[in-house]
């Protein structure tokens, strides 16, 4: 599944031993809002405040079991994909 940071938190708190939760990181929030303005065509105060909840998001990323800086696409998902694997050999 792919949820925000409060769904993934209530799904891992209603199933914790059946919940693998990874957070995919951007390498900094610059890279982020360059992402953001490349990608799309929101005003100067929407991406403020996709920054601004993304930062708050980013500081419970502690939370998940993993966490994987996306710097690069290819290899992001490679790491995406291993620990999918590693975790149902588990």
């Amino acid at each position: 599944m792919c949820l925000d940071v409060k769904g993934a938190l209530r799904i891992k708190k209603i199933y914790p031993e059946n919940t693998v939760t990874i957070f995919v990181v951007p390498p900094r929030i610059q890279e982020l809002r360059l992402r953001i303005e490349k990608r799309s065509r929101l005003s100067a105060g929407e991406i403020r405040k996709r920054l601004q909840i993304a930062k708050k998001e980013i500081a419970l990323r502690k939370l998940y079991n993993y966490r994987v800086v996306n710097r690069d696409l290819k290899q992001a998902s490679k790491c995406l994909r291993d620990i999918v694997l590693s975790e149902l050999k588990a």
